[in-house]
């Protein structure tokens, strides 16, 4: 596939059209951006970078060596580290012994009466915690060799595979042209300006959860689990949500949809298709959570080019979009310098972007941008991002600066300014957040006001996503891989993507049982895995009911909608106390985030959600099960409904999962019989039945079940009636909507 370009002439002239706005925005510093924004994008449509032909092999060198004297300095540090570490954890055994000793005593403590029990107790307690406290430390320090050992082995490989570029660089050494595989450069994860701590973000340390009040969770022990294993190894990423860097959230959106493009392992590959997900780059949960659909993935074309090993990495996307009727084409360009790395989280590039209508290309772009990492020569880092955009009547500027020094202090300045009618007339309003931080607090600022101080090492700690690691056994510490779906493409050259919800394929064309789609993957190459369309009828659910005691789910969170709890003033008590609104004409139902507290022994509600976003109280509200009587809890982990009833031990959660083809449910041959008495599915639905919700038989006596009869050579359902099978589900030639 060909990738279009811009012309020349249309980047010019649009970029006219901004350049008063910009310039009252941001004077100067907006002018210059505008300047070199134009100048790389005009360097995309006239030509590809080249290899210059003037001699740089002095230069290469000198710049090589720079990079293994920088690493060489990074081991020492690592080894200083590792050395401490190592130091420590004696000095923790001994503790472990001791602590060990200690819950021995504790347990041949006399407990004849209440006094002595109390003692016992106590001291076992002390004993267990102090267990807990030296397994955790020794965990942690085993974990931190670990990785530091492994960052000293890539950073060692690194040395050497820069070492074979300077010989390579001598007279007679270069390698023949062509010779030489260029690998590609990678883009940081995400742009962060104040994360919650300098050695979370640097992971030489295993992020650790935040308890609460709960406490009490079992320390995972890792013994047997292999120090260089994914466990171990694999990258952590860490997303901070503050108000002041929502304008961030495109760009790190954007950042992650790149890697999808595999466009690292792509280099000189020429323009593909790659197939995006845009919902694996959120900042967390969703609204739709619980609300299963097909999932349609985006489709980039994307070019990835590089000279050789020591040119810029140069990546080229174009992105279709339609927003409300609105087709237009996002235009990227992203030029790698440098990747990240521990003394520079950032790397060094720049990306710059614009939104060109399909309808009319020569128009002015529905919003453009660029973002920049700053120089780093004088030591200090940082990185700008600029975008400019209309839509829907208003127009919008975001603009974001942060510099950090090598100390890890630094500031950092957000201004998002939004033109536009907002019921009074067309008028400007303008939010602008400073933020100062070291390596421990962080101060921000609000339109030059309500200042507030937050720690970056006392915060709360919410995981969104998690790897499955085996514990034990041959692989232990593997990841298990998990794949909900992938990408394919038919035979009409259309693509599209099948997964647990289904399948989506892009345009008009309608897959039938028996057509043959290839898989794609990056490394697919010209004899793509092939596989044959089987469309069942429906799809059959198996629900298996599962019990976790509190315990299990201490600290856990989840989410609940239940009435609104309001602060009351009881009489006489001189204080609030909570209470529930359980008024029966209550209609309206508050979502909450729930969690369960070991030590105070109760469900307790930990955030609200206002508007979109989770809003947690000065403290945690408690929940009166005894009042409420139950807890119909859902669980984004779980991805199911959790139950709790007030008095019980432990909560019950109904876990789903497909029945497919290959099913323990057909070892005894091609057919299996079921039994249903109640919400069995008719057979030759009518329109107006679906629309109805007339679609289930009539409730079954006891003695007198539903026969049915799953054939697995289609994966549909019969009923059974004298001698014939009936397939459920719609009749021939009814379609629906709604209902």
């Amino acid at each position: 596939m060909n990738a279009p370009f811009i012309h020349p002439s249309h980047l010019m002239r649009s970029r006219e059209t901004n350049t008063v706005k910009i310039k009252e925005q941001r004077t100067g510093r907006g002018v210059g951006m505008w300047k070199r924004l134009v100048a790389c994008l005009a360097v995309l449509v006239i030509a590809l970078p080249a290899v210059a032909a003037v001699d740089k092999t002095d230069k290469k060198v000198a710049k090589l060596e720079k990079k293994i004297a920088a690493k060489e300095l990074s081991i020492e540090a690592k080894e200083l580290r590792i050395d401490e570490a190592e130091a420590e954890i004696p000095l923790q055994e001994a503790a472990l012994v001791q602590a060990q000793l200690d819950l021995l005593a504790a347990q041949a403590m006399p407990t004849s009466n209440k006094a002595e029990k109390k003692a016992a107790s106590k001291a076992t307690k002390a004993a267990n915690k102090a267990i807990k406290r030296a397994v955790k430390r020794i965990n942690k320090l085993t974990n931190r060799i670990a990785k530091l050992q492994n960052k000293i082995a890539k950073q060692e490989l690194a040395i050497d595979v820069l070492e074979t570029k300077i010989e390579q660089l001598r007279p007679g050494g270069f390698p023949d042209v062509g010779s030489v595989e260029v690998a590609g450069l990678e883009l940081p994860g995400q742009m962060t300006v104040v994360a919650p701590d300098v050695d979370v973000v640097d992971s030489d340390e295993p992020v650790e959860p935040d308890l609460g009040q709960g406490g009490g969770v079992p320390v995972f022990a890792t013994v047997g689990v292999p120090q260089d294993s994914d466990y171990f190894n694999d990258e952590q990423t860490v997303w901070v949500y503050d108000p002041a860097l929502d304008s961030l959230d495109s760009v790190n959106e954007i950042l992650c949809m790149l890697r999808q493009t595999a466009y690292r392992e792509m280099v000189n590959q020429g323009s593909y298709t790659a197939q995006i997900d845009p919902n694996l780059c959120g900042d967390g949960g969703s609204e739709d959570s619980q609300q299963g659909e097909v999932e349609e993935v985006q489709l980039w074309t994307v070019q990835s080019i590089r000279s050789d090993d020591d040119s810029e990495h140069v990546v080229g996307v174009w992105v279709p979009q339609d927003e409300q009727g609105q087709a237009h084409t996002i235009h990227a360009r992203m030029e790698i310098v440098s990747e990240p790395d521990v003394d520079n989280p950032y790397g060094v590039f720049q990306m710059d972007f614009e939104a060109v209508s399909d309808v009319d290309p020569q128009g002015a772009p529905a919003f453009w941008g660029t973002l920049e990492t700053e120089d780093a020569s004088e030591g200090n880092l940082g990185f700008s991002f600029f975008e400019s955009g209309s839509q829907d009547g208003f127009d919008t500027v975001r603009a974001v600066r942060v510099d950090v020094d090598n100390q890890g202090r630094g500031v950092a300045q957000v201004i998002d300014t939004t033109v536009g009618d907002f019921g009074q007339g067309v008028q400007t309003q303008t939010v602008e957040f400073d933020i100062a931080f070291d390596d421990g607090n962080v101060l921000r600022s609000t339109d030059g006001q309500d200042e507030t101080c937050l720690s970056r090492t006392d915060y709360e700690n919410t995981v969104w996503s998690y790897n499955l690691y085996h514990a034990e056994g041959p692989n232990a510490g593997e990841r298990v891989e998990r794949n909900s779906g992938f990408g394919i493409s038919t035979s009409e050259g259309n693509y599209g993507w099948i997964g647990y919800y289904g399948l989506w394929v892009e345009g008009d064309e309608q897959l039938d049982t028996g057509d043959v789609v290839a898989k794609n993957t990056v490394d697919a190459g010209d004899s793509p895995e092939q596989f044959t369309v089987l469309q069942a009828s429906g799809k059959l659910l198996r629900t298996t009911r599962s019990a976790a005691s509190l315990m299990d789910i201490n600290g856990d969170v989840f989410e609940w909608w239940g009435p609104d709890v309001t602060v009351q003033d009881p009489p006489g008590t001189g204080g609030p106390d909570i209470g529930f609104n359980l008024d029966p004409n209550q209609q309206d139902l508050v979502h909450y985030q729930v969690s369960y507290s070991q030590v105070a022994g109760e469900f307790q509600i930990v955030a609200t959600d206002v508007d979109g976003e989770w809003v947690n109280p000065l403290a945690p509200i408690p929940l009166d099960t005894a009042e409420l009587g139950w807890l119909n809890l859902w669980s984004p982990a779980l991805g199911g409904t959790v139950v709790y009833v007030h008095g019980d031990d432990e909560v019950t959660w109904f876990q789903e999962e497909v029945v497919g083809g290959n099913d323990a449910i057909f070892a005894g041959g091609d057919q299996a019989v079921l039994f249903g008495w109640a919400d069995v599915p008719r057979v030759g639905i009518t329109e107006q039945q679906a629309m109805d919700g007339e679609v289930f038989l009539p409730t079954a006596q006891v003695e007198q079940a539903y026969t049915l009869v799953l054939n697995r050579d289609d994966m549909g359902l019969y009923v059974m009636g004298e001698g014939i099978e009936l397939p459920v589900g719609l009749a021939d030639g009814e379609t629906y909507e709604g209902g």
